[in-house]
């Protein structure tokens, strides 16, 4: 795992956080030339960096808030390989499921979300998940 220092730390999460306040605006754009800045801070190899598989979540979560199929495709393949030293709590899984589900690919959806149910004990699902929870749920009895 690449460790950044203090300075490259606070420049890179500095551009994460003003990401998520403009995520709550209209313009995809803004948000993501912010991540974008932000990814293009790390270190190559950029994956290898504990920030890489963040940025990546944002770029997700992003990417389907303005149904931006690219995007998902894109960041759902970086997520998984992003930071593998990461504990392995079943959020890249959840991640990748979210995106499976978005494009229609249900049965790739349902293994990933799944999985990532069991690994998480649920705990990688949030109140505004309810789409994926139930879509398990129908799609596993």
């Amino acid at each position: 795992m690449i460790v950044l220092s203090k300075e490259l730390y606070e420049e890179v999460w500095t551009l994460v956080e003003q990401s998520q306040h403009e995520y709550e605006g209209t313009n995809l754009e803004n948000v993501t030339s912010l991540l974008e800045r932000a990814w293009n801070l790390l270190p190559e190899p950029k994956v290898e960096c504990e920030e890489s598989f963040l940025i990546s979540r944002w770029y997700i979560k992003t990417a389907i808030k303005f149904s931006d199929a690219e995007l998902m495709r894109k960041w759902a393949e970086i997520i998984m390989v992003a930071d593998l030293g990461r504990f392995d709590s079943g959020e890249r899984e959840g991640w990748y499921g979210r995106v499976a589900y978005e494009l229609g690919n249900y049965e790739i959806a349902r293994k990933f979300l799944c999985m990532a149910l069991k690994k998480s004990k649920g705990r990688c699902f949030d109140k505004n998940d309810k789409k994926y929870l139930d879509f398990i749920k129908l799609n596993t009895t």
